[in-house]
């Protein structure tokens, strides 16, 4: 009879066959599995091939030897596990007779190490793999291999490429190089102030090897004139471009993107000195999907021919004229009324179609008077946004006749426009655009106090953002926001609080810390008729109480309720102690610790050890009389520190 062929290559007795017939008692067969049991579940050894040798004889023979009959049969194919080896061997029992079981054990396969699992993967996984990499990642592993350099520079996975957040990282030529081996999969490019690319002399070849943009961004960048022309003219499906602020622009450029690039949705071309209402004319005429335009300091914008242009188009939802000093009544009426509309003599309207315009600025044009407004008046029905900072030549009158018609009206920034009175607020208070309110800035707004502001608060229950720093607001004002923002019904609910509305009301004399303090206590103490706890404000206040204010908001955030109003009664008991009270104890701190000093106090250079006096301000007095460094204030339970 041949003998069994052990784990490590051995006979175990004479002959080679691998299948051997055993002959087992039926109560020996408890210490063959158990024995089994113990081979297979035992854990990984560090061992050499010389101190496993011995394990592995000793168990082939306890195999052989301890093995019973009976009912192992039964128990079909399992796995032995030896001590120290990742390899199973496949052990397979088949019982023959009532007394004799046969056992087969297969040799040994020695296990290959090191195996690159990657390099099977099908390319497609790989670059699923890789495309969960951010792009400054991507550029680190490039350098692994040559394979992985040829992956991690393939264009599927720079479709969308934007390197305003690590262009600073990575060395220009490998910027200059990643472009443009992905250049025709390019669709998304933002190169948003990348002046390192400026001087690269493979630029052009970046230019030209993006032909498939659809939204290039170049704000900064400082590219010469061939470059930017080349990249206009090599992607004629251009739909949004940003330009601003380069230098290189000329009306030159304006006519090749209205002869090149004729599905241009968004263009920004503000801040470009060698530009002027000429050059926009030609853009606005050639691109009839023209949907946004900024040209926000342009020279002669105000021409009436660029004005008639747009008003002929009618496409643009959203236009930007801001620092656009030459601005008058005038264009905006030939904005929105063109230059020969017909009136209505009954309702003394023009009977040109409404405009598209949904949002419109006109910051820092500072030589609109409400006649603007007047023009603006049922004409733009689906305004939006209105930005109207710094034109301080706007009354009350023109916003009474214009917040009527602008029912969807939902941002508001009427910044320094002084002349503005309650009036104003009133109005807004009561059109139908107060349900859709979502940003009103009203700073330096400096006649506009508690009379306009009550009642808008009351009329707007989407408000969030409110700005009312140097105005003539007060704690009326402030308490009335806390209320609104608590009992605001169509909100989520929520377990934790949510912030509801944001509010800057600093440089505001009329404000004290008990209007403050008003709104620390309504975030603290929930809505009892609700699940959750309900909106809370956030205020940006004066400096040196903003930090007990966010502190304590970052308590209500988070649920910790009984400690945010610890927090706002000790800052209300240190508004309310005199300031006399606070010197004359201070002084009297000081004087002890004097006296302290002239009676033999520790001397050193080190720091007083906490406990010297009872008073933590008396310890930073004494080392600040000496001239030690102060050791960490103690944190106190539950105490605040903020103050």
């Amino acid at each position: 009879m041949s003998g069994v062929v052990s784990p490590m290559g051995d006979e175990v007795e004479a002959g080679s066959l691998s299948r051997i017939q055993l002959k087992m008692s039926r109560r020996r067969r408890r210490r063959f599995i158990t024995t089994l049991w113990r081979m297979s579940s035992t854990s990984h050894l560090n061992k050499s091939d010389e101190e496993q040798a011995p394990e592995l004889e000793t168990a082939t023979r306890v195999l052989i030897r301890s093995a019973s009959c009976g009912e192992l049969g039964a128990l079909g194919p399992f796995q032995l596990r030896m001590n120290g080896f990742s390899q199973t061997e496949s052990v397979t029992s088949e019982l023959q007779t009532e007394e004799c079981t046969t056992i087969t054990m297969a040799p040994v396969q020695e296990s290959p190490k090191n195996i690159d699992y990657f390099s099977g993967l099908p390319d497609e996984i790989k670059i699923k793999i890789f495309q969960q990499l951010p792009p400054k990642q991507l550029a680190r592993v490039s350098i692994v291999s040559k394979r992985w350099y040829e992956l991690c520079h393939d264009g599927q996975l720079w479709g969308t490429f934007d390197a305003t957040d690590f262009y600073r990282d990575i060395p220009a030529e490998s910027l200059a190089k990643i472009i443009q081996d992905a250049g025709p999969f390019v669709r998304h490019l933002n190169l948003r102030g990348c002046i390192n690319l400026q001087h690269d002399p493979r630029i052009m070849a970046i230019a030209t090897s993006c032909k498939n943009l659809l939204t290039a961004n170049f704000e900064g960048c400082n590219f010469t004139r061939e470059v930017i022309h080349t990249f206009a003219a090599a992607n004629p499906g251009l739909l949004q471009l940003n330009i601003s602020g380069q230098t290189s622009v000329t009306n030159t450029t304006c006519r090749l993107l209205a002869l090149k690039c004729t599905r241009l949705e968004s263009l920004d071309i503000s801040w470009c000195p060698s530009v002027d209402s000429r050059g926009i004319k030609k853009i606005v005429e050639a691109c009839p999907g023209l949907r946004e335009l900024r040209v926000s300091e342009v020279r002669r914008i105000d021409e009436g021919s660029v004005m008639q242009a747009i008003f002929n188009a009618n496409t643009l939802e959203r236009l930007y004229l801001s620092c656009c000093s030459a601005i008058t009544d005038d264009t905006i009426r030939l904005l929105v009324e063109g230059r020969h509309s017909e009136i209505d003599p009954l309702t003394n309207r023009t009977s040109a179609p409404p405009r598209r315009l949904k949002h419109l600025d006109l910051s820092q044009c500072s030589q609109l008077t409400s006649d603007a407004l007047r023009h603006l008046a049922f004409n733009v029905p689906h305004l939006e946004g209105l930005l109207l900072s710094g034109c301080d030549g706007l009354t009350d009158d023109g916003f009474e006749i214009l917040f009527p018609t602008v029912p969807k009206l939902s941002h508001l920034d009427l910044e320094e426009c002084g002349q503005l009175t309650n009036d104003t607020l009133l109005a807004l208070s009561k059109a139908p655009c107060a349900a859709t309110l979502r940003h009103l800035q009203l700073s330096y707004c400096e006649q506009i106090g508690d009379a306009g502001l009550i009642p808008l608060v009351r009329a707007c229950p989407n408000l969030m953002n409110l700005e009312m720093d140097n105005t003539r607001v007060g704690d009326a004002t402030l308490l009335e926001i806390s209320l609104q923002v608590r009992i605001r019904k169509e909100v989520p609910i929520l377990p934790k609080a949510s912030v509801g509305m944001r509010i800057v009301i600093y440089d505001t004399p009329g404000v004290t810390w008990r209007g403050v303090r008003d709104v620390l206590a309504k975030n603290t103490t929930p809505v009892s008729n609700r699940l959750g706890h309900g909106q809370v404000v956030q205020m940006k206040c004066y400096y040196g109480w903003q930090m007990t204010v966010d502190e304590h908001l970052k308590r209500v955030l988070r649920d910790d309720l009984r400690s945010a109003k610890r927090l706002e009664n000790k800052w209300a008991d240190f508004n309310t102690e005199p300031e006399a009270e606070r010197s004359t104890r201070r002084r009297r701190r000081r004087d002890r610790v004097v006296l302290f000093m002239n009676d033999g106090g520790p001397g050193g250079n080190a720091p007083l050890p906490p406990g010297t006096f009872e008073d933590e301000d008396m310890e930073g007095i004494a080392n600040e009389i000496l001239g030690r460094p102060a050791l960490a204030r103690r944190r106190r339970g539950a105490s605040c520190m903020i103050m």
